[in-house]
């Protein structure tokens, strides 16, 4: 180029441009670029301090938006310089066609997204220890699950190490220790303990090491997954399933539990005592056939109907049911599913 009309191109120049070469030279790379580039500015301007910057003797590397005559925009990336030609100086320009390289950075933007949101969703980030420089690599989402602001974490074993709950800071020795010794996946489960709260982050962590050709250990990575909600709920679950037996076990009510063949699961220490029957007598049987009076045997497939039949409790009805020793007792019946 002389300042900013081309002189002459190759082919490749013209394949980018879509044209032939005569109708790109003595022409301006402005008349092949749209009037304002990505950034904002406009590209005369922009150009015009590019060529003033090469002249300067300051080599320039930059990206570039063209634009055919057909309105097809093109990345490009343009590499200006000074060369010396018959006694004169001229500016060579180098343009790299951009487009499929921002192609498969854009899509590979996509799949990192789709990546952190799959990952935000089911609550797991990764991480990446690189052994010999003694750095963390963390993925967003793992500062978001440890409540970390990413800007002020130094990213080492030791900074992470000082996250851990006290308790379990033998077991990441433990673990370390291990990953030095074999490639295969580790499982374990930590608390984290970052001061920002009072509650303990708990999580599930798997982690992989990797050697290289002289055994040597260069890096361990894993993944860490906050269970912090499923063991809350697991202890609740636990909480009440502890209370639905303790009131179950010690209610002065009798209280049988059958399936929905009518066999019986469980008894209550009342049932027990009021029947006579332990739980090993009854368990399996059907409740209704040892429970019923003589001559109502047939009424077991009715009642049962009855009680599936409706979701909830039952209102309670005066009925009679016949203990072990064979005492007919008159009771208040109900039943719930």
């Amino acid at each position: 180029m002389n300042d900013l009309k081309f002189i002459d191109c190759n082919e490749r120049i013209t394949e980018i441009f879509d044209v032939s070469k005569k109708e790109i030279i003595g022409k301006s790379p402005l008349d092949f670029s749209p009037d304002v580039q990505p950034d904002g500015r406009l590209s005369k301007e922009k150009a015009e301090e590019k060529i003033k910057l090469v002249k300067q003797g300051k080599p320039q590397v930059f990206e570039w938006k063209h634009e055919t005559p057909e309105g097809k925009l093109i990345d490009v990336e343009v590499s200006l310089n000074i060369i010396e030609l018959v006694n004169d100086n001229y500016i060579q320009a180098i343009l790299r066609d951009l487009t499929e390289h921002k192609k498969i950075k854009g899509e590979l933007e996509v799949e990192r997204e789709r990546l952190k949101r799959a990952e935000k969703l089911a609550g797991i980030g990764w991480w990446s220890y690189q052994v010999k420089k003694d750095t963390v690599i963390w993925s967003e989402v793992l500062f978001d699950i440890l409540n970390i602001d990413k800007d002020n974490f130094d990213n080492t074993f030791e900074a992470f190490n000082k996250l851990v709950h006290p308790d379990d800071r033998d077991k990441v020795r433990e673990v370390m220790a291990n990953a030095r010794e074999t490639s295969e996946t580790i499982d374990y489960n930590l608390r984290i303990d970052n001061n920002s709260d009072d509650e303990i982050i708990h999580v599930k962590c798997r982690s992989q090491s990797a050697f290289n050709e002289d055994g040597e250990l260069v890096q361990i990575s894993g993944v860490m997954q906050d269970v912090t909600s499923q063991l809350k709920d697991q202890q609740e679950l636990k909480r009440r399933e502890e209370l639905f037996e303790s009131l179950f076990l010690d209610s002065p009510v009798a209280i049988a539990m059958i399936d929905t063949d009518g066999k019986v699961q469980k008894l209550n220490k009342s049932f027990e005592t009021l029947f006579g029957y332990s739980e090993e007598e009854l368990a399996g049987k059907n409740l209704l056939e040892h429970h019923l009076p003589e001559g109502r045997k047939e009424e077991t497939e009715d009642i049962y109907k009855h009680v599936f039949a409706n979701e909830g409790a039952s209102k309670y009805y005066e009925d009679q049911r016949v203990a072990k020793s064979g005492e007919v007792k008159d009771l208040l019946v109900g039943h719930c599913r």
